[in-house]
């Protein structure tokens, strides 16, 4: 476990690379998941008059039957996760704060928040959820999923097979729940346990 930074793995769902309109977004900690926390778009019939044709069939299927689904929100707060559903300014907001939380949090323990991802797009979807400026007052740092296994020296056929494994039981994650991939709250929580398996099998 890095000793300098209060790692948090993020995924985000959106509607297209065109317009990068946020859906939703789940944040996790694996050494803490009562600070994990997700945030969802109530308002996902405006968002998704911008999408393009060929998402609609990805977004139809997988994305947007995960959204707004009580079932889920009710399995996310069992496991102490921060929910927060809502038009986007008001998730923008919530996550501000959420974030200010975590930096304060990290700073009174000595440490940095560093927001870790797989993939480019959930980088760019934060920024328009929270203006970068806003992110700089916070002190927030950055890593590539691949630069923190690298790092700690782990490989990823070990970590892509854990993943693979986690994503064909999502009952390992909540029993009762049909959570899917593409859901951010459970790729984030995959993306975590995989990486931090790894650690324990290096």
């Amino acid at each position: 476990m890095n000793q300098r930074f209060l790692d948090i793995y993020f995924d985000t769902e959106f509607v297209c690379f065109k317009s990068l309109e946020p859906l939703s977004i789940g944040l996790v900690s694996f050494s803490d998941e009562n600070l994990g926390a997700y945030f969802e778009r109530t308002d996902v019939d405006k968002a998704l008059t911008k999408f393009s044709q060929p998402d609609k069939a990805f977004l139809s299927g997988d994305v947007v039957p995960q959204l707004g689904n009580m079932e889920l929100h009710k399995a996310l707060q069992s496991r102490g996760v921060a929910l927060q559903a809502g038009y986007l300014p008001q998730i923008s907001k919530a996550l501000h704060s959420y974030l200010a939380m975590l930096s304060n949090n990290a700073k009174s323990r000595r440490k940095s928040v560093r927001l870790i991802s797989d993939f480019e797009g959930d980088f760019l979807v934060l920024d328009r959820l929270v203006d970068i400026s806003a992110q700089k007052e916070l002190g927030l740092c950055y890593a590539w999923l691949s630069d923190v296994l690298a790092q700690n020296r782990r490989g990823f056929p070990a970590y892509h097979a854990h993943k693979k494994a986690l994503f064909d039981h999502p009952e390992k994650f909540v029993s009762g729940a049909q959570f899917k991939r593409h859901h951010a709250y459970f790729d984030a929580w995959v993306m975590a346990q995989a990486a931090n398996a790894e650690s324990s099998e290096s």
